[in-house]
């Protein structure tokens, strides 16, 4: 299945992102939760204004991730060189439909009362990984708020608080690590929800892709300089059956970010009770395993939906009781084999 795939597809990234380390840099990870109101409040994404929320399937979060230059050549040597906005980058990756540009300005406000001229509109981003199933009413524009009746402050502040505590988590934890970059085909993950639109593209670009979805995905995966990093497998993992082998263990740092192209619409409209969907069941799940913080983020996915059309009943043996992710890297006194 495609959710399946999508995970099982992370792990062998990890792996393989191992060898292509690159040093210099000093890393930091946050979480928030940006769960909010779980009832009568509309659902952000497909626009049915009786879509209300009637509780919660999986709780929403915020993950930050920060990279600074740590370049002694460069800055000086920690933590000398953290003073400095030109020097790092925030990328945060929300469960929600979106981001807004309210949402964005008020971060940015309270970032600079917390850290003064660090973290600006130049150096930090705000993501959201498109699940149809948190709550609406955060945007500034009418035409997003006619659904859910107008603006809602308190989906609007466990965004913002949620937000800036995961941003504040990543700040306080930021050490020398190392960044691993990866990327891969995973095919049978997605499909394209309108084919015939897509063939209405002029011939001469189609026949420039051998398929009508992007299949790409690219994994970047952040260690700490400290934290030893493993990976080993002896066997296969089934993530969605809660059954992993007692003989594969993994150790990877402090945590990753993934792109992959896929709608998060795995919970269709008639969907009652928040949910990060796909990406941030993949998210939850991925992290009860590996124990460190896994974030998956939008791209171009355009018409790209899930490939199975069950896979709401997997995200439906999910936890509604989802447990605050944790921001600290495993560890193992064992040595890995040979």
């Amino acid at each position: 299945m495609g959710l399946k795939n999508l995970i099982y597809s992370v792990l062998f990234i990890l792996f393989c992102s191992l060898s292509t380390g690159a040093y210099g840099y000093l890393v930091g990870i946050g979480v928030g939760d940006i769960t909010g109101p779980a009832a009568d409040v509309n659902l952000m994404g497909y626009a049915m204004p009786l879509q209300t929320a009637r509780g919660i399937h999986t709780r929403l979060f915020s993950r930050a991730f920060i990279f600074a230059n740590d370049d002694p050549l460069v800055k000086g040597s920690f933590p000398s060189n953290i003073s400095s906005s030109k020097d790092r980058v925030v990328y945060v990756n929300i469960d929600t439909c979106m981001a807004s540009q309210l949402l964005t300005i008020t971060v940015l406000e309270d970032l600079k009362k917390l850290y003064g001229g660090l973290y600006t509109r130049d150096n930090v981003f705000i993501s959201g990984i498109h699940t149809h199933a948190a709550p609406a009413g955060f945007l500034q524009y009418v035409v997003y708020d006619i659904t859910s009746m107008g603006f809602i402050p308190e989906t609007f502040e466990a965004l913002r608080s949620g937000i800036i505590k995961s941003i504040q988590e990543a700040h306080e934890s930021l050490q020398p690590g190392t960044l691993s970059l990866a990327s891969g085909i995973l095919k049978g993950a997605s499909v394209n929800r309108s084919p015939s639109a897509y063939a209405a593209n002029p011939p001469q670009e189609r026949a420039l892709y051998d398929t009508d979805v992007d299949p790409e995905m690219t994994l970047l995966a952040v260690f700490s300089n400290s934290t030893q990093t493993r990976f080993e497998s002896t066997g296969p993992v089934d993530l969605m059956e809660g059954s992993v082998d007692p003989n594969l263990r993994t150790i990877v740092g402090l945590g990753s970010l993934s792109w992959f192209a896929v709608h998060c619409t795995s919970m269709n409209n008639t969907n009652r009770l928040l949910s990060g969907d796909n990406k941030g069941f993949a998210e939850q799940a991925l992290e009860s395993y590996v124990q460190s913080i896994s974030s998956f983020s939008s791209t171009d996915l355009a018409s790209i939906i899930t490939s199975s059309f069950n896979d709401s009943s997997l995200l439906s043996s999910s936890s509604s009781s989802s447990s605050r992710p944790s921001s600290s890297s495993s560890s193992s006194s064992s040595s890995s084999s040979s």
